[in-house]
């Protein structure tokens, strides 16, 4: 069983000296996705799972983050609603 820190140096870059928004950006679009090895999924060879597997991966980052900043208050339920509805209203 791969342990929490093993797993974050594998499959996020940790290992590397990228600086935050370097190493969040290659780990949506490039981490590994497998416990026992480090699996690319190369963007031409696949190019619709690859944008798949990223934008999924953004999502989920952009919601956790969304949802981290709401708890602190740092975003209110206003702020929430306005950027939703915007978002929806132009997609």
């Amino acid at each position: 069983m791969t342990t929490r820190e093993e797993w974050l140096r594998y499959h996020t870059f940790k290992e590397y000296d990228f600086g935050v928004e370097e190493r969040v950006w290659r780990t949506l679009y490039e981490g590994g996705d497998d416990d026992t090895k480090h699996k690319p999924v190369d963007p031409n060879k696949e190019p619709e799972r690859h944008a798949n597997r990223t934008m999924h991966r953004a999502a989920t980052l952009l919601s956790q983050l969304v949802e981290h900043l709401h708890k602190q208050g740092t975003i209110s339920d206003d702020d929430l609603d306005e950027w939703l509805f915007n978002m929806t209203r132009r997609a």
